[in-house]
């Protein structure tokens, strides 16, 4: 996986697991919605619907999602 920056984890989700993500979600609405809000949907649906890695990955974009909402 790429470094730690959570756009680059997003990125990296977002490519490898496209048709796991964007299969119930049209890729222009997720794109368009709020960093936290995407971060939680992506990440939800990367738990769901893939593998032990993609678990993992998706676990962190949540946690990365309340961590930018306590910031606030």
């Amino acid at each position: 996986m790429p470094g730690e920056s959570v756009e680059e984890l997003l990125a990296y989700a977002e490519d490898r697991y496209r048709l796991k993500i964007f299969d119930n979600y049209c890729e222009q609405t997720v794109k368009a919605m709020a960093m936290p809000d995407r971060l939680r949907l992506v990440g939800g649906a990367l738990m769901e619907r893939t593998d032990y890695q993609g678990f993992v990955l998706g676990r962190r974009l949540v946690a990365a999602a309340s961590e930018r909402d306590r910031a606030c």
